[in-house]
């Protein structure tokens, strides 16, 4: 599958300051931890308007209830291991996406639905530029795609797509936009249609300094009544780009490239004899090199595409820097 969404706008970071992986990740909201069960999910429990909080974002829930059962808007999150749409689970399937639990491996992973705020809760006067986040289909929306449903009609063809509309509020109230497709049926070759059913990276830094996201979703099925796809994707490890009241260590000079990498990943650094190890951004190590000289190539075979850390320790001095994983 090409990665027809991935934004190359990676910058390259020349110097990188000693952080500690932890306080990079504490600002992920990557929704481990909000569910004690497996096979579960939060959709709101108190009619009117919520937030749950997931790292260093607060995001908004809307609930209610009526004769026919609740219904919610915004936000949920859900550890669903299953990405099988069954027809006799109805509304049931809303939860669950098609990659199955979360991204990079992990259990749990947040649902959106018709249109989602969501809120930096670090230093909103400042507001912070985002990394970006991980995205995939809802297996009620691939089912649309790929099956037709009452609401939509037909399975997609030429001309059809459903996407993400992603806009950041600035702290001064400006606003900047991007598209993300989660399918995209629009191109008269057909070898390029294609509907997500892995996680993939959305490059969220071009929206510049924000405090606010806005997160809705349009498609090519419009009725009466508006939009007749399913309104829903899953959303996981939103990250922030630059880390704000952190203490800054002394630094390892480093340079790395490719920008996006690919199969291997070049390393130069000031000296040689250093430890190089590979974290996804929740924490989880992937790799470990030990770098003799001072250029040191890494080989990326197994890694998913989207971002992750490089630690690098070298005698007495660490640094961590971001490098993103691109196909």
């Amino acid at each position: 599958m090409k990665f027809q969404n991935f934004i190359k706008k990676t910058i390259f970071i020349g110097i990188s300051w000693c952080l500690p992986v932890s306080a990079l990740l504490a600002q992920t909201a990557d929704f481990e931890g909000l569910l004690s069960q497996p096979d579960t999910n939060w959709h709101g429990d108190t009619p009117g308007l919520s937030y749950f909080q997931s790292g260093a974002f607060k995001f908004a829930n809307s609930y209610d209830t009526s004769s026919w059962g609740d219904y919610w808007s915004g936000a949920a999150y859900a550890n669903i291991a299953s990405g099988e749409y069954i027809d006799s689970l109805g509304y049931g399937n809303q939860y669950k996406n098609v990659a199955g639990g979360g991204a990079e491996g992990s259990a749990s992973y947040g649902v959106l639905y018709e249109s989602a705020q969501i809120f930096y809760t670090g230093d909103t006067l400042q507001g912070v530029t985002l990394s970006g986040c991980y995205m995939t289909n809802s297996v009620m929306l691939y089912n649309s795609v790929m099956n037709g449903d009452p609401f939509a009609g037909e399975p997609f063809k030429t001309g059809d797509f459903f996407k993400a509309l992603i806009a950041g509020i600035s702290p001064q109230g400006d606003t900047a936009r991007m598209e993300f497709y989660l399918a995209d049926y629009r191109d008269t070759d057909t070898t390029k249609h294609y509907a997500l059913t892995t996680w993939e990276w959305v490059d969220l830094s071009g929206l510049g300094n924000i405090k606010r996201l806005l997160i809705s979703f349009e498609g090519s099925r419009v009725g009466q009544y508006g939009q007749n796809l399913p309104l829903y994707a899953a959303i996981d490890n939103l990250s922030v780009k630059q880390e704000t009241g952190v203490e800054e260590l002394p630094s390892v000079l480093c340079r790395l490239y490719p920008v996006p990498a690919k199969d291997v990943l070049h390393v130069e650094t000031q000296q040689g004899n250093c430890r190089a190890e590979i974290f996804s951004v929740q924490g989880r190590k992937m790799a470990e090199y030990r770098l003799a000289g001072i250029h040191s190539t890494l080989s990326l075979q197994g890694l998913v595409p989207g971002m992750y850390l490089l630690r690098l320790t070298c005698g007495t001095q660490v640094s961590t820097s971001r490098f993103v994983v691109g196909r």
